[in-house]
């Protein structure tokens, strides 16, 4: 046994385990259209993924919403469903400062980060 309780092999070399191997940061970037950066970590929507269910403005929802249904839960007045698609989409753009909150912690909160702000 090794100094962490760990079985040994007959070479002094773990068993049943991978060889450890060095582990390269993720950096999380914005995901830019046409740049090749499935490797590393999304942290908002994508614009050119837009759905056009979404209306006019700064936040936006993308083709990976997968229907969690959390954005709806937390500003209901700001995200609809499309019945048809299965995604949510921003149905009103927030204007005050509460719906503004309510949109970045819809934002915060989607597990696909499906939901944009372009910041317009």
């Amino acid at each position: 046994m090794d100094r962490t309780g760990e079985r040994l092999g007959k070479r002094g070399k773990r068993k049943n385990r991978p060889p450890d191997r060095k582990i390269c940061a993720v950096i999380p970037i914005r995901r830019d259209a046409g740049t090749d950066t499935d490797c590393y970590r999304r942290v908002m929507a994508t614009l050119s993924e837009r759905l056009t269910d979404n209306v006019a403005g700064r936040y936006y929802t993308d083709s990976t919403c997968i229907d969690c249904d959390q954005c709806r839960v937390i500003a209901p007045e700001i995200f609809e469903r499309n019945a048809d698609t299965g995604m949510s989409y921003v149905k009103k753009q927030p204007i005050t400062d509460a719906e503004v909150a309510l949109a970045e912690e819809a934002m915060a909160a989607c597990s696909t980060e499906s939901i944009g702000n372009d910041g317009q």
